[in-house]
């Protein structure tokens, strides 16, 4: 494993059944979306300890928070509810990298591209938190339903993006920016 300056923690568990999982690709599933969950509580985007703040000699600026325990077992039981269901299509988590770097990954793997909408997000820097979440990819079919549950749990779930294409497409209030996804593999991929 090539992974400079990262500490890789590996962890197994029990599971019900081995049948039902959820893998990380974009699935290509027409008119569905990506969907971020809020896993630590606060609605802030911190970017304590972060792979930006080290990339910038920054990594003491700001404090890493600590989650809420009571927020991330209700937002994680809600997760594991909708792998039961089989309502995901994907899901990633965003710990390293944050929501952009995790949506680039998902996206390279199922090479599918992707319409981010960076208006759910409070500035550009925000896409690099890396506090507790996950992406996850749902059919359009499922969506009303997967965001009426989260909103009666009282989650912080918000649309983040569209999938389809060959394409990522970052858009804000201002302009959209389109990068070709093999671009930005080949980008990603040099050393």
């Amino acid at each position: 494993v090539k992974a400079p300056g990262t500490v890789i923690v590996s962890a197994s568990s029990q599971v019900d059944n081995v049948g039902k999982i959820v893998t990380s690709e974009l699935k290509k599933v027409d008119n569905s979306k990506l969907i971020y969950v809020n896993l630590s509580g606060y609605a802030d985007f911190s970017l304590g300890g972060s792979v930006l703040l080290q990339t910038k000699n920054e990594l003491l600026a700001e404090p890493l928070k600590e989650v809420s325990v009571h927020s991330f077992k209700a937002a994680f039981s809600f997760v594991q509810e909708l792998v039961k269901e089989e309502k995901l299509l994907a899901v990633h988590d965003i710990s390293q990298g944050g929501a952009i770097v995790s949506a680039l990954e998902m996206a390279f793997v199922g090479d599918l591209g992707l319409t981010l909408n960076l208006r759910n997000f409070p500035s550009s820097a925000s896409l690099f938190s890396e506090q507790a979440g996950v992406l996850m990819q749902v059919s359009d079919k499922v969506l009303e339903e997967i965001t009426n549950r989260a909103q009666d749990k009282f989650l912080d779930l918000k649309v983040v993006g569209d999938i389809g294409g060959k394409a990522v497409n970052l858009v804000t209030p201002e302009f959209t920016h389109r990068i070709e996804l093999e671009e930005l593999r080949r980008v990603w991929m040099t050393p």
